[in-house]
């Protein structure tokens, strides 16, 4: 069942493709720009820095962020109202016209604080799993075998791999288990985080197969730059990788959004998968 909820979220992502593309191509230009010229100043400061002249750094650095607090509250509020979006197309087949859509801002705000609300139940659960992985890891790490001179041996990579794969798909589970309240407000339904966890008890085996799948899938990028598939060297523009990552992210996010969407169809509104 994990596995066709991941499937059916890839089926309506790919069937819908030019909703998606509606929904979400204003944000990746303003991001691929904004990190472009984001790109282009950490260049000019460290042509600043390598001169020594600290004002004219504290002026580069300044201008930067100018562009880069913007840029992230555009990404977030961005980001709200694609996921806000998508829950309401799936659920209620309801999408705006233009070719440019943005969420009411009472929505937007809702969802935002309840995202906060998910995450800080996350970080409560979090801090005790992160100090016993890394009290593991620091008994395991020493034993693995050391790679050459400035470099990481394969088995550490492995390793480190599979540490993400694992805690990350503990992470996704669990934001599964009680996200349900973030497609509910959505559709204009008030859902707390207890209700969503308990809804979803009987359906935790699926869940953590789809929460691995998800995982796997947003672990892309780390598996193919990290592992070496795809090799960079020092001349590769930083446009392109973030680029890459920037696809990977966005899939990322839909494939995240959509699976909350499909479980809370099949959950609360008992929808067929």
């Amino acid at each position: 069942m994990g596995y066709r909820i991941f499937k059916i979220c890839l089926q309506q992502l790919f069937r819908n493709w030019k909703i998606v593309i509606r929904l979400s191509w204003i944000l990746i230009v303003i991001d691929v720009i904004a990190t472009w010229w984001t790109l282009d100043q950490i260049a000019i400061n460290e042509v600043k820095i390598s001169g020594v002249n600290t004002q004219e750094t504290f002026t580069t650095f300044a201008k930067t962020m100018l562009v880069v607090i913007p840029q992230l509250i555009v990404v977030v509020v961005g980001i709200t109202s694609i996921a806000i979006s998508w829950h309401r197309f799936i659920l209620r087949d309801e999408i705006g016209k233009g070719f440019f859509l943005l969420q009411p801002f009472r929505l937007i705000g809702a969802y935002l604080w309840r995202s906060i609300k998910i995450g800080l139940v996350s970080l409560v659960v979090a801090v005790p799993v992160l100090i016993i992985t890394g009290i593991v890891s620091s008994m395991v790490l020493p034993t693995l075998a050391p790679g050459s001179t400035g470099s990481l041996s394969l088995s550490v990579y492995a390793y480190l791999g599979l540490f993400s794969l694992i805690t990350g798909t503990l992470y996704t589970w669990l934001i599964m288990r009680i996200g349900l309240i973030l497609p509910a407000i959505a559709v204009g339904k008030d859902m707390p985080i207890s209700d969503s966890y308990s809804s979803t008890k009987k359906f935790n085996d699926a869940i953590i197969v789809a929460a691995f799948l998800v995982t796997l899938l947003q672990s892309v990028p780390s598996i193919f730059i990290n592992g070496g598939i795809i090799a960079f060297d020092a001349q590769t523009p930083g446009l392109l990788i973030n680029l890459l990552q920037t696809i990977f992210n966005w899939l990322g996010v839909f494939v995240g959004v959509g699976v909350l969407t499909v479980l809370y169809g099949h959950v609360i509104e008992e929808r067929p998968l």
